[in-house]
């Protein structure tokens, strides 16, 4: 080799030993980071946990959680995995990165373990569908239907005992299945009966050498003081003058001796009085849900309250009224608070104050809670109540002698019964098709009178519609000219033809002949007695009706006349 070429070669074998002396001191360049990937949600119960693996299957360098007290990480014996624990609810972000720099990002919600309480509603209550919706704040909703209304407060303890007895934590949004609608009806019957009975004697005798009397009781009073004039042979009784007075209010039989001057004022008395009331009001509600109903009016009275004008004046509500608070039970019973009650004003009761009279009033109501089926009728309240008053006045010694005592003495004896009993019975209701509706409504079923019928006949309302006041030449009332009339119940029990004035055991009511039936028209005019055919069982069967179906129409069709089987012998009706 030439030594030029040689030199030159090592020159350049120095040169590369050297450039890649400096390549290998220097570090490698950064890698630029790799952007977090957003993976999904992660949803935890609380108390629960879940192993996380990132998707680079590649050991994890490191670990960042955004809160804390809602999860926690926990190491793992494998080293590209974590395992992720719920504390409490809510919701956190997670960020794991591997050893290569890549990120993945979790949103880990920790809530009230869904499942597990569902499981439980359905053991607790198997009949139920019920859906829980968990909320931040230790809060639940729950949806969904339950059978029973008493299912509620089981679901809803249950779910408050998830949240440690928190009450408030809890939205109750269930709806209960089935008909909820209650109608109630209430009976209120009151009867007051009060018999009096009074006696007194009164006598004033005013002669010309004596004056004296008996004003016991009061059914008279004594005049102007007088003097009478001694006589001759007689005694004076200063004082004790008793001129005639009129009539007192309190004597009904008077007797009189003109020239004696003799009057003689006697009471006998019986008063009898009888107060009825009869309250039948209905109301409707939800189940579960309280209704108030009234029916009357308000009644001002003075009140304790006082102003610069004297007492103030408050209204008490008087009439019928109702209370009640229906659930619909599981077993198809209903449960009811119910509080009717009755109140009517009663001036006797009343007192008088420096401001004023204070009315009294009577009253009758019950609060009570029953439980009982569709459809029944039960007494929840009752009164069997007997007052006895008694009071005698007499003159000592006179007034106790036998018979002749009864002119020096008086009598006052009064018994006062008192009846009244409560009846509730509810009802299953839902709303009413419009083909159900009553087509004759109070007040609708009448229109006002003409000029004809207010002063000629003197009647206040009349019926709808054209009206024939002369049929055949005879006159027709008002009321038969309804198309219903005839199906109004009457009193007598036997037919129309022949033996009565027609009636609703018979199924006659005052129905036109041509619409009886032909064994009812047939019907002998005798009266029944034995030994005449018709006293035995079969006989008298033959003239009754067939059972008469149900009059309850709702669309006031008129309704029809119960259908007789034939007479023996005769035609068919």
């Amino acid at each position: 080799m030439h030594p030029m070429n040689a030199v030159r070669t090592g020159l350049l074998v120095l040169l590369g030993l050297l450039v890649s002396g400096a390549a290998v001191g220097q570090e490698p360049p950064p890698r630029p980071e790799a952007p977090a990937r957003n993976v999904g949600t992660i949803t935890l119960p609380i108390g629960g946990s879940q192993q996380l693996t990132m998707r680079t299957k590649k050991r994890i360098a490191n670990v960042f959680l955004s809160g804390d007290g809602v999860a926690q990480v926990a190491g793992s014996v494998k080293p590209d995995e974590v395992v992720i624990r719920g504390l409490a609810a809510g919701a956190v972000r997670l960020e794991l990165t591997d050893v290569d720099g890549n990120k993945e990002v979790y949103e880990i919600i920790v809530q009230f373990d869904v499942q597990y309480l569902k499981s439980t509603f359905s053991r607790a209550v198997p009949s139920s569908n019920v859906d829980v919706i968990p909320m931040q704040n230790r809060t639940l909703i729950l949806t969904g239907w339950v059978e029973k209304a008493e299912d509620v407060n089981i679901v809803l303890e249950v779910a408050r005992s998830s949240l440690g007895g928190t009450a408030t934590g809890v939205v109750n949004a269930l709806k209960v299945g089935g008909v909820m609608q209650v109608q109630l009806d209430v009976t209120v019957a009151s009867v007051n009966r009060t018999s009096a009975r009074r006696r007194g004697f009164n006598m004033t005798i005013n002669g010309t050498t004596f004056s004296g009397g008996s004003i016991l009781g009061g059914l008279t009073s004594p005049g102007q003081q007088t003097q009478v004039p001694v006589p001759p042979n007689g005694v004076s009784i200063s004082g004790l003058g008793l001129a005639p007075v009129p009539p007192p209010t309190g004597a009904n039989l008077i007797f009189g001796i003109v020239p004696a001057n003799i009057q003689i004022l006697i009471q006998l008395l019986k008063d009898e009085s009888l107060a009825k009331v009869l309250a039948e009001p209905k109301v409707v509600t939800l189940s579960g849900r309280p209704a108030h109903f009234l029916s009357g009016g308000q009644q001002a009275v003075l009140s304790a309250a006082s102003g610069i004008n004297g007492p103030g004046v408050e209204f008490r509500d008087v009439g019928t009224e109702i209370d009640v608070l229906p659930i619909v039970l599981g077993n198809g019973r209903i449960y009811l608070e119910v509080h009717p009650r009755f109140r009517a004003p009663n001036q006797a009761k009343g007192i008088s104050t420096t401001f004023g009279f204070v009315t009294g009033f009577d009253e009758q109501s019950v609060r009570t809670s029953i439980e009982m089926e569709p459809g029944q009728t039960m007494a929840i309240g009752g009164l069997l109540q007997t007052s006895v008053a008694a009071t005698s006045e007499r003159i000592p010694v006179l007034g106790s002698l036998p018979y002749v005592g009864a002119l020096f003495s008086t009598v006052f004896h009064q018994t006062e019964e008192d009846e009244l009993v409560i009846l509730v019975t509810p009802h299953l209701v839902d709303a009413q098709d419009c083909n159900q509706m009553s087509k004759r409504l109070p007040g609708r079923e009448t229109r006002n009178p003409d000029d004809y019928e207010l002063f000629l006949e003197g009647i206040l309302e009349a019926p709808r519609g054209q009206r024939q006041v002369f049929e055949n030449g005879k006159y027709k009332p008002p009321y038969k000219n309804d198309p219903t009339y005839r199906n109004m119940p009457c009193a007598d029990p036997l037919p129309k033809q022949g033996r009565g004035k027609g009636g609703c055991a018979s199924g006659d009511c005052g129905v036109a002949p041509e619409r009886l039936p032909a064994a009812m028209n047939k019907a002998p005019a005798a009266p029944l007695v034995e030994g005449d055919g018709l006293s035995k069982p079969d006989a008298a069967r033959e003239l009754l009706p067939a059972p008469v179906p149900s009059r309850g129409n709702l669309n006031g069709a008129p309704l029809g006349i119960p259908v007789m089987p034939p007479a023996p012998g005769g035609d068919q009706p």
